[in-house]
Order: C-alpha cells, then sequence, then structure tokens
C-alpha cells in the first residue's frame, strides 16, 4: 500500500493511523522542518518520505523514526510531490525546476526528466500497476497522465477544467 498526499508539519509530531483507526506509530522526525510538505508512505517497505520545499529536500523515514537518507540536489527547486512505484523508485516533483527526480529505493538519483516540459508539478501519483502517472500543477486546473514506453514516460492524455468536491469526494472532468 502506497498512500500519498499533502499535509502541514507542526511540531515535527507524525500520527500514522490504520484503516480500522488505531495509531500505529508517533515519532518526533527533528530536522525536517515545518514548512508545507508532502508526503509519500510505503507500508510495504515501512518508509515514510517527506518533502520540504523550504530547503529543497527529500528526507526518507522508518516507520521507527530512524532516518534512512536526505536527498538533496541543484536542479531540485521547492519540491512537492512525492509517490512511490511498483519498484519502490521514488519519485519527487520539483515545482520551481519543473523536472521529477526519479530515484533508488536507498535514495540515489537514477534519473530527472520531463525538465522544464511540464508547467508547475504539484502532484505526482502512480496506479497499481507502476506503469501510468498522474501530474497536478499549481497554476492550472488540469491533470497531465504519463505512460511508461519502452523504459520511457510518454505524455498520454490530459484532462481541463476539473471540478471537485471535497465534500463528497467527486470529481468531474
Amino acid at each position: 500500500m502506497v498512500i500519498s498526499g499533502p499535509c502541514d508539519v507542526h511540531r515535527y509530531y507524525w500520527s500514522i493511523i490504520t484503516l480500522e483507526g488505531k495509531v500505529k506509530s508517533f515519532h518526533n522526525f527533528y530536522g525536517v522542518g515545518t514548512s508545507q510538505t508532502f508526503i509519500a508512505l510505503n507500508a510495504f517497505k515501512s518508509r515514510l518520505y517527506i518533502s520540504v520545499w523550504k530547503d529543497n529536500s527529500l528526507h526518507c523515514f522508518g516507520l521507527d523514526g530512524m532516518k534512512h537518507f536526505r536527498f538533496t540536489h541543484h536542479d531540485l527547486k521547492a519540491p512537492q510531490g512525492v509517490s512511490v512505484d511498483r519498484d519502490d523508485n521514488v519519485y519527487i516533483v520539483g515545482c520551481l525546476s519543473e523536472n521529477i527526480f526519479q530515484l533508488s529505493p536507498d535514495g540515489s538519483l537514477i534519473r530527472i526528466f520531463l525538465t522544464r516540459t511540464v508547467s508547475k508539478p504539484m502532484g505526482i501519483c502512480f496506479d497499481q500497476n507502476g506503469d501510468r502517472f498522474v501530474l497536478t500543477h499549481l497554476d492550472d486546473t488540469y491533470l497531465s497522465f504519463y505512460n511508461l514506453v519502452n523504459q520511457r514516460w510518454r505524455h498520454s492524455e490530459m484532462y481541463a477544467n476539473i471540478e471537485i468536491d471535497i465534500g463528497s469526494g467527486h470529481f468531474r472532468f
């Protein structure tokens, strides 16, 4: 199970709650910061990924609170959305650098792609097969879909003027 989405970090406290409503873990992650961040949880690997835009970094923690790595790169500006694919590779979007970084499970850089071809990407989410992802964008109301074709990500479709009803959880293209 991989869960991701935006969050605000206050006082460095995190609770991980199961679908049954039980608190699974509660940690004090020092050194992450209190700026708005995005998170992704890879429950199979017991890893929590946290992006921090103020210092242009991605942090990886175990659910025991142990830090596994901190990733920074001179071409990563205002990191936002973070997601994990079926091979446990980690993807982090640079909103202001307008690119996507693919990292190995240990935090090593595999590649940087879609450089300057996407407009201010904010969120990223993979489908359950790991061969398709969707991007959201900071200034726009559209979704961009990408498919993996011959080991390269290809833009497949775009939906514009998306309306989301937060109360019901429904959205319309």
